[in-house]
C-alpha cells in the first residue's frame, strides 16, 4: 500500500499549516494516511471545504470512506506528493486502477488529474487474465454497474472504444454475451456512427453502398494510367 511515509518530504516552510497533517480512512487499510493538510487542500477544492470547514470533518481534521479501496487512495496520495500515477514498484498501473483511480479525481474536483487518468485509460490495454480483476469485462462491469450512471461519460466512450477494438470474426457471441447492462445500446449506437462515415453510405444502401465505392474506387485505380512526376507516362519496365 503506498502510504505518506514512503514518499516523505522536506518542507522549506516550517509554519504551523505546512506540518499540519489530516488523517483518512479507508476501507481495508491497515493504518490510515496521514498527509500534509496544505498539500491535499491545494490540489482538491473538495477536501478543501471539507477540512476548512466547521463540520465534524473541519473539526476533527479526518474523514472516512468505505467505500474507497486503500490500495486506490494509496496510488493518489502518491499523486500528490510526486505528480506521478505509478504502483509501489514505479510501474504502470493495470487498467481498472487507472478507472477507479479516475473516479476518485472526478469525486475530489481534480479535472487536471482527471484528464491524465483517462488518458492513461485510453493507452492501457486490459489484462488477459480472468483473475486479474483488470480483463476488458471487469473494466466494462466497473464503468457501467460501479461508477458511472451518465448517459454520455468519458470512461463509458474508453469502454466502447476498447470493445470494438477487440471485435473479430471468431468472438462476436462472446463479447455480446458480456455485455452488462446499458451498454449494448451505446455499442450498437457507436457502431452504427462508424458505419455513417464510411466512404459510400450516403448512397443510402448501408454496406452494399460502401461495397459498391469501394468496388468504383478500385476501377478507377487500375484504369488510371502510371503519370510520372512531370505528367508524362512512364513506360512499363
Amino acid at each position: 500500500m503506498l502510504h505518506f511515509s514512503l514518499f516523505q518530504l522536506t518542507f522549506e516552510n516550517s509554519s504551523p499549516e505546512s506540518q499540519s497533517f489530516v488523517t483518512i480512512h479507508c476501507k481495508g487499510a491497515a493504518q490510515p494516511f496521514r498527509i500534509h493538510k496544505n498539500v491535499i487542500t491545494h490540489y482538491s477544492p473538495f477536501f478543501s471545504a471539507a477540512f476548512n470547514s466547521d463540520f465534524k470533518e473541519g473539526k476533527t481534521q479526518s474523514m472516512s470512506f468505505e467505500d474507497v479501496e486503500a490500495p486506490i487512495f494509496g496510488f493518489f496520495n502518491n499523486w500528490l506528493y510526486t505528480q506521478k500515477v505509478v504502483n509501489e514498484d514505479g510501474n504502470r498501473l493495470q487498467l481498472i486502477e487507472y478507472a477507479k483511480l479516475w473516479s476518485l479525481s472526478q469525486r475530489f474536483l481534480m479535472p487536471e488529474l482527471q484528464a491524465i487518468l483517462l488518458r492513461e485509460t485510453q493507452d492501457t490495454l486490459p489484462s488477459s487474465d480472468a483473475n486479474s480483476g483488470s480483463t476488458l469485462k471487469d473494466f466494462q462491469q466497473y464503468v457501467y454497474l460501479v461508477v458511472d450512471h451518465q448517459e454520455d461519460s468519458d470512461l463509458k466512450k474508453v469502454a466502447i472504444m476498447k470493445t470494438l477494438s477487440s471485435v473479430n470474426q471468431n468472438n462476436i457471441d462472446a463479447v455480446m454475451n458480456s455485455f452488462p447492462e446499458g451498454m449494448l445500446v451505446d455499442f450498437t449506437k457507436a457502431l452504427l456512427e462508424d458505419c455513417t462515415q464510411l466512404r459510400g453510405w450516403e448512397l443510402g444502401l448501408g454496406l452494399g453502398g460502401v461495397a459498391l465505392s469501394m468496388k468504383t474506387e478500385n476501377a478507377v485505380a487500375v484504369e488510371t494510367p502510371n503519370i510520372g512526376m512531370f505528367g508524362r507516362h512512364r513506360r512499363s519496365r
